[in-house]
């Protein structure tokens, strides 16, 4: 904290700007935390508290006989993990990402419903069996990375047969 009060005064003196007084420094430096402590801070807005969570297991039975919140949830750089508990998937496991896509729409209905919040950045991270697990980029930092992730859909077409380009 000293460091950072030395630092910006430094910058003050070398930048021609008045000394700071000791109220004032206190007021910049609490100020400069809180901005970064906001780039980690989750906005709720943009994703599910373990309330939520629990309400909006009860959405996707469509997909399964069973659902129970497992574990909730923020780590230090704002993204929401919400890990269920599933069992009775109603389908098969070729059709798995197309039930991933199905459920991430439900979440994204269910944000704009009750936050108003028009917002795609989470996915579904695990889903087997048993496990359903989401990350949901709930704060600055988090949506930043959000924006550079890759995701390729796994699944293959139905046309197995091999064109002359493709040799």
């Amino acid at each position: 904290m000293a460091g950072l009060i030395v630092f910006i005064i430094g910058i003050s003196v070398g930048l021609g700007i008045s000394v700071l007084k000791g109220e004032e420094v206190q007021a910049v430096v609490q100020s400069a935390i809180a901005r970064m402590a906001n780039q980690n801070c989750p906005n709720m807005a943009f994703g599910l508290n373990s309330a939520e969570a629990i309400h909006f297991a009860k959405k996707l039975t469509d997909f399964m006989t069973a659902i129970s919140l497992e574990h909730y949830e923020i780590d230090k750089d704002g993204w929401i993990y919400i890990c269920y508990e599933i069992s009775g998937i109603k389908i098969d496991d070729d059709e798995f990402p197309a039930m991933k896509r199905a459920i991430c729409l439900e979440l994204h209905n269910y944000l704009m419903e009750n936050h108003g919040i028009d917002t795609r950045s989470f996915f579904i991270s695990t889903l087997t069996d048993t496990t359903m697990i989401f990350k949901i980029a709930a704060s600055p930092i988090s949506q930043r990375v959000f924006q550079t992730l890759k995701f390729v859909d796994t699944t293959k077409d139905d046309d197995s047969i091999m064109t002359d380009d493709e040799f």
